[in-house]
């Protein structure tokens, strides 16, 4: 009746590896194997079309699971709504996880700022075995060796910055209530901020133990032996 073509159309949800993969990955986050801050780099036995299922809220769902955390070998059957076949898929999950790196070369003695760490995905067996570092393991810590860009940090290549040096000048302080003595003295050992050190006494020639609580600064306990040595 006057019409030159008909086009019938039906709204569809498209299924690929991507959706696939974020279903894997739930399940793996649900058994406790896929961590915060960690992703899968999956690679599929076979590559898988993209399949035009129904446009329904779930277009596909996981229905069995078969994960060898050794090899990393996977298979997994998927049920793909409007279609009467699942649909089986393998190959290999290689669990990754961010790890802070260095994004420019640095000199050692360098405190670590977030200008200069980013966080990068890489291999989660390979960070097992060198020692997982977070970002807040080193941010605020100095590198103990000179950097280059794009090395991954390990909690052995940074330290707590040193805020005294040993043959440092130090005032020495001790403090009871109200009252605040100090002496004049000279680092033994080094120390970080808050951690103990050995102090030379310049006035009585005698070594006693003291905490480092800013440059040039450290502080006596109230031990009668301490008090006595000042």
């Amino acid at each position: 009746n006057g019409l030159t073509g008909i086009q019938v159309t039906r709204a569809a949800s498209l299924v690929d590896e991507a959706a696939l993969t974020a279903l894997i990955a739930d399940d793996l986050a649900g058994r406790g194997i896929l961590g915060a801050g960690m992703s899968l780099d999956m690679l599929f036995a076979k590559p898988v079309s993209p399949i035009q299922a129904e446009a329904v809220a779930s277009p596909a769902s996981l229905l069995s699971l078969r994960y060898l955390p050794g090899s990393g070998a996977f298979t997994a059957r998927f049920a793909i709504a409007g279609q009467e076949q699942a649909l089986d898929v393998s190959g290999t999950i290689e669990l990754m996880i961010e790890a802070p790196h260095i994004n420019a070369s640095l000199p050692a003695g360098t405190l670590l700022s977030p200008d200069n760490v980013e966080m990068r995905a890489v291999p989660l067996k390979y960070v097992e075995s060198t020692g997982i570092a977070g970002l807040d393991d080193v941010l605020g810590k100095a590198l103990l060796r000179q950097s280059r860009e794009g090395m991954m940090l390990k909690p052995s290549d940074v330290a707590v910055p040193q805020l005294i040096s040993k043959n440092d000048a130090v005032t020495i302080y001790y403090r009871q209530g109200p009252m605040t003595l100090t002496v004049k003295g000279q680092a033994v050992t080094n120390a970080a901020q808050g951690a103990p050190l050995q102090v030379l006494n310049l006035m009585s020639r005698r070594i006693i133990s003291a905490t480092a609580i800013a440059p040039g600064a450290v502080e006596v306990g109230i031990d009668p032996l301490t008090v006595a040595d000042l």
